[in-house]
């Protein structure tokens, strides 16, 4: 935490960062500070206050603000040179990172944590501005989530950063073991020998990186942390699958470079040759075997992993489960509270679901039973079905998506994919990509196909989200850097909530809206329920399918997910309560000049921030609405 002590060896550390952040990018103004900086910070950061000068706004002023937030942009990229290329900002950093990977291993977590130290303090000399100024909004939002991520920083493991946290070193769904990959077969830019050069340092680095992840779980097991056994069982299924000597899929990591090179107008034959050489030495070597060795540390920790999925079985588990949900929402609940508010929005929505089977047509009984029922009505052609059909019960129509939907009939080779097999990704900053919808056709059909209009749709609505919305405004880099994820999850459920209650049909389509709503529910009571009342795995999965009528592959799914991401899920529907309650009091406030339009405007417009920014901004808004005229 930003309080503690900081050691020599710490010192050096960051001296070390800082010499080679000189060394390819030498402008930033953050890295001229002296390293007596940090010493004081360790004193007491919390002490520190910003310049005492007027408030006016003048050009040294908004300079120096400026600068201050480009160093913070420069340095995050830095230490993530994979965000930068995945969001199309490359050049803000330098171009020397798009050949590297970020450190992966142990002391590149500690060295992040005291750098974002030295960042916080740097935030906290800025110079004073209006409240209401764009640059005094981006460098509070800097602050406090650099901040956060400092206090989340002190549980010592896992993958933070200033838009994700994940609680171990590597799960089935993330890391560099498969994120890696993915940026090097979907996001990597080769519009040049030396973007083509760039590819196979990155490709060589990633032999590196999953040697550190590895380092770092057996580092992390030595001192009693270890993910539970049913993620790192799926983990080696994944990883082994890369290994396949069926499909080869890393092979295809060096088919890419030679397909990209082609037309390339700087590279001739010669060149294109040696670069798929390179390439294919560097896969069947270094690469295969660093996954080679992953799988066998797997298959060793599996037997000494807890059965035990929640992380409350790990070392100091409550008190982390507690710092990942501060991390998310701001603040701390209490937790018994918490479990039986999911419990009880839990049957609230089972509730609507019911009732809109009912409309159905739907016998009454489990939920299991009626979903399937009302799947079997949806499969049987009208002429042949038993007694009068639903009125409108059909099986849903795909909606035309307002961006591309980029589809396969096969995991787009190392795709990292939510639960519904549909993800959203924004138009990358430089143009180089478009926004599109990434679908994993493999994964949107394992859900009932009554839903699968729903998951499009919600899909598509991200479009719309905090994040998307910033990148188009084109604000301070870093503003593009700081997700807050609780937020963006529980915006998007708010948002999805209104649509579907301003469309509701009698029809197949509205129950796997309700459906689908439940589920989200759901999760977030199984999150509590697995990661704070000691659910077993199996106990999860059980209340997931019972509670929901999803098939067996999807809820199986969702409990590893919940188990790989702790609080994610819960924090979703903390948020969205907070979101519902705005919501109600800016309404009691306006009376009928409320507009919800004019109400989402003020939630996106200012992008992700902290909930009590977010209250400040409607607390304005209605404020000045009812400000009399002069």
């Amino acid at each position: 935490m930003v309080g503690q002590q900081v050691s020599a060896e710490e010192l050096q550390l960051v001296q070390e960062f800082h010499t080679i952040l000189r060394a390819v990018a030498p402008k930033p103004h953050a890295f001229r500070r002296c390293i007596g900086a940090l010493t004081a910070v360790a004193m007491g950061l919390s002490a520190c206050a910003p310049a005492t000068e007027s408030e006016r706004l003048n050009r040294r002023t908004l300079a120096q603000s400026n600068a201050i937030l480009d160093d913070l942009a420069r340095t995050e990229l830095m230490l993530s040179p994979e965000t930068a290329t995945r969001l199309g900002i490359e050049t803000v950093a330098e171009d020397a990172i798009s050949s590297r990977l970020a450190d992966h291993s142990q002391a590149g977590f500690e060295r992040a944590r005291l750098i974002r130290i030295d960042l916080l303090a740097l935030a906290r000399t800025r110079p004073l501005l209006p409240a209401d100024h764009q640059v005094a909004k981006d460098l509070a939002v800097s602050d406090t989530s650099i901040a956060r991520l400092v206090q989340l920083q002190a549980i010592g493991h896992g993958r933070l950063t200033l838009s994700r946290a994940r609680a171990y070193a590597i799960d089935p769904f993330s890391g560099v073991w498969i994120e890696g990959p993915n940026l090097l077969a979907n996001d990597h830019r080769i519009d040049s020998f030396a973007d083509a050069q760039n590819y196979l340092a990155r490709l060589q680095a990633l032999s590196d990186a999953i040697d550190d992840t590895r380092r770092r779980l057996l580092a992390d097991a030595d001192a009693g942390l270890i993910p539970p056994a049913p993620l790192l069982q799926a983990t080696k299924r994944k990883v082994d699958a890369l290994l396949s000597s069926q499909d080869e899929p890393l092979e295809l990591l060096a088919d890419t470079i030679g397909n990209l090179v082609q037309s390339l107008a700087d590279t001739d034959d010669q060149d294109v040759g040696a670069l798929v050489r390179q390439s294919e030495t560097i896969v069947k070597t270094d690469l295969r075997g660093a996954y080679t060795r992953l799988s066998d540390d797997l298959d060793a920790m599996i037997d000494l992993a807890p059965a035990q999925a929640g992380i409350w079985a790990q070392p100091n588990g409550h008190n982390t489960y507690q710092a990942l949900l501060d991390w998310y929402v701001g603040s701390t609940p209490d937790l018994d509270e918490l479990h039986q508010s999911n419990l009880d929005d839990v049957e609230r929505r089972q509730a609507v679901l019911h009732a809109s089977l009912d409309r159905n047509g739907v016998a009454p009984g489990p939920v299991t039973d009626r979903v399937q029922a009302l799947q079997l009505i949806i499969d049987t052609p009208p002429e042949t079905t038993p007694g009068t059909s639903p009125a409108g019960a059909r099986e849903a129509e795909l909606p035309a998506a307002e961006i591309p939907v980029i589809s396969s009939t096969v995991q787009r080779l190392f795709e990292t994919t939510p639960l519904s097999g549909l993800s959203y990704l924004p138009a990358q900053i430089d143009g180089h990509r478009p926004a599109q919808i990434s679908q994993m056709v493999t994964q949107t059909q394992l859900w009932p196909s009554y839903m699968r209009s729903t998951i499009y749709a919600e899909a598509d609505m991200a479009r719309r989200d905090p994040f998307a919305t910033l990148s188009r405004q084109r604000r301070a880099t870093v503003r593009n850097l700081i997700l807050y994820p609780a937020f963006q999850d529980a915006w998007r459920l708010y948002t999805f909530e209104i649509q579907t209650e301003l469309s509701a049909l009698d029809t197949a389509q509205d129950a796997g809206e309700a459906q689908y709503i439940l589920l989200i529910t759901a999760l977030a009571a199984a999150d509590t329920g697995l990661h704070y009342k000691r659910w077993s795995l199996a106990q999860t999965t059980t209340y997931l399918s019972e509670t929901t009528g999803l098939p067996d592959a999807l809820v199986t799914e969702a409990a590893l997910r919940i188990t790989a991401n702790p609080g994610r899920t819960t924090a979703r529907m903390i948020n969205y309560r907070r979101l519902k309650a705005l919501n109600a009091r800016a309404r009691a406030v306006l009376g009928r000049r409320y507009d919800e339009t004019a109400f989402q405007a003020i939630l996106l417009e200012d992008g992700p921030r902290p909930f009590t920014m977010i209250e400040h901004d409607v607390d304005a808004w209605y404020n000045n609405l009812l400000a009399p005229v002069d």
